[in-house]
């Protein structure tokens, strides 16, 4: 599917059109948009309202952490591939004392216990495998306290490690991807070339020294006690060094706990199989279909533009004298009389890319985007609004695929968010003045989830969200500062800081007019 995606087929050959990169290119930017996601953190009931400060300095940290560190941009890149992998894997982990959101650049690097589960939270053992360099390596073993292993881990590394070359057979298009036709081999060898220009797209070409580790998720029987006294499940990551099968450390689960830092998101699951399909198989019979047509188009128009000739009555005709007739000016002569040249062509089709249009309808279809939602417009649509109109009204797969992209959202967010809590150790400001408070991410309790505004994630909802957003502020349901945030206006942080001393000035000013008002009534009772 990497290969098809990349070139537009299975061989690697470069296709004319790929429609399966167009495809991709506009579900994906129906599915999310990192520009425009807003976020809010949600306390369970048992909490009542006690916390609403706090969870708004965590949504506005939130915030800040998504959109300014690389998490925007990595999860896009998930959603993007996840329509060519069965799967996309996020990992939600601490790098350099700051949480962060990775991508695994192969799902196969990752397995699973039991494929069948459906439920990743469900699995008794994950693993991954993964490389790093040895300056990498050397600073990891450096939390080993024990000195007299730390230099024997390292002889080994350095002695285990092997250049980081791209072998995979899997990202790699077929070995035989340039053959010939002949045509005729005597005297003169004849033929046509297919297939050239079939070459493996993003592979990469590395040849530093890496160090090959697992990484083992499994559940600890053992688990713990919390505060209360009450047994809780948890996770022991086991970190092992391939070249020795040595474990390096296996500590309780330091990130979140009882969660691995794993989050899938599959847009095509299959029940029994955890891994889904990838949207693209369904799409590849239809991309070869549509190929080989405008393949049979360009030879159509070939033999219109030059087509053969049918010599009659000149007896032997060399293919030297035929092509000097096919240039312009030049001419045969014959004494016999019923000579005749006569091109021998298919006739002409009104509309030769009729049945593109209608595969290129088939590919929409089969994968979830009206014609509206592909740049493509019905017979009788005369404007834009009614063009998103239409392709609204039958956007169900694609608002489908857009809620299963929140959930997985929603999942990485409040990973992210939990970890930041555990590791960040800085207040946050609210409020400017007088009124400024400042809070603590570990004041916020363990348990609140993240949940994304109003859809807002998904480009489909922000006509939506906008109209929503004005009712309820002609009804005075929200605030100056929620309506900017949720209308996505540039620059939204300076406007929310305006709209917040816009209303205190406001209130400040109502307050001396109420007290003006009352001096003058109390002036007119003397």
């Amino acid at each position: 599917m990497r290969t098809a995606y990349l070139t537009g087929s299975e061989t690697g050959v470069r296709a004319r059109y790929n429609k399966l990169a167009e495809h991709v290119a506009f579900s994906s930017s129906y599915l999310y948009a990192p520009g425009s996601t807003r976020f809010g953190v949600v306390m369970p009931p048992t909490h009542g309202d006690r916390f609403m400060r706090e969870a708004q300095g965590a949504r506005e940290e939130l915030h800040r952490l998504w959109h300014d560190t690389d998490a925007a941009r990595v999860f896009g890149l998930g959603v993007t591939w996840a329509h060519v992998w069965p799967s996309a894997i996020y990992k939600v982990m601490v790098s350099q004392n700051r949480p962060a959101v990775a991508l695994l650049s192969d799902p196969a690097d990752l397995g699973v216990l039991e494929e069948d589960v459906d439920e990743w939270d469900e699995q008794e053992a994950l693993c991954h495998w993964y490389t790093v360099n040895l300056s990498k390596f050397w600073r990891m073993i450096q939390a080993i306290p024990d000195e007299q292993r730390r230099a024997q881990l390292w002889d080994t590394a350095q002695d285990s490690a092997t250049p980081k070359e791209a072998t995979s057979a899997e990202t790699l298009p077929s070995t035989v991807q340039r053959f010939i036709i002949l045509a005729a081999a005597s005297p003169t060898m004849e033929g046509q070339v297919q297939g050239m220009g079939g070459t493996a797209l993003a592979i990469p070409r590395v040849h530093e020294d890496v160090v090959r580790l697992a990484e083992l998720w499994v559940r600890d029987d053992r688990g713990y006690r919390d505060d209360r006294h009450r047994w809780q499940p948890e996770w022991r990551v086991v970190t092992n060094l391939l070249a020795t099968e040595e474990i390096l450390w296996e500590p309780l689960n330091p990130l979140i706990s009882d969660e691995h830092p794993f989050h899938a998101l599959t847009l095509d699951p299959a029940p029994g199989y955890l891994w889904g399909t990838s949207p693209l198989e369904k799409l590849i019979a239809l991309q070869e279909w549509r190929e080989k047509k405008l393949v049979d188009i360009d030879e159509r128009d070939g033999r219109q533009i030059d087509p053969p000739l049918f010599f009659q009555g000149f007896g032997t005709m060399d293919g030297e004298r035929a092509k000097a007739f096919l240039h312009r000016g030049g001419y045969i002569t014959s004494s016999a009389p019923n000579a005749d040249v006569k091109p021998v062509m298919p006739p002409p089709v009104p509309d030769p890319f009729a049945f593109i249009d209608q595969i290129d309808g088939m590919f929409s279809r089969a994968g979830g985007l009206p014609k509206g939602m592909t740049g493509q417009t019905e017979p009788g649509v005369r404007s834009g609004e009614q063009a998103m109109g239409q392709a609204m009204l039958g956007s169900g797969p694609t608002m489908t695929n857009a809620m299963r992209v929140e959930g997985v959202l929603e999942e990485v967010a409040t990973a992210l968010l939990r970890l930041h809590r555990r590791v960040n150790g800085e207040t946050i400001r609210l409020g400017q003045g007088a009124d400024a408070t400042d809070v603590l991410l570990s004041q916020l309790p363990g348990d609140f989830v993240v949940r994304v505004s109003a859809h807002s994630a998904s480009p489909l909802y922000a006509q939506q969200i906008a109209q929503k957003a004005v009712l309820a502020k002609q009804l005075k349901a929200i605030t100056n500062e929620r309506f900017i945030e949720l209308l996505d206006l540039p620059q939204s942080e300076i406007l929310v800081a305006e709209a917040r001393q816009l209303s205190k000035a406001q209130a400040e000013q109502s307050e001396r007019v109420i007290e003006i008002q009352e001096a003058k009534a109390q002036k007119g009772r003397r």
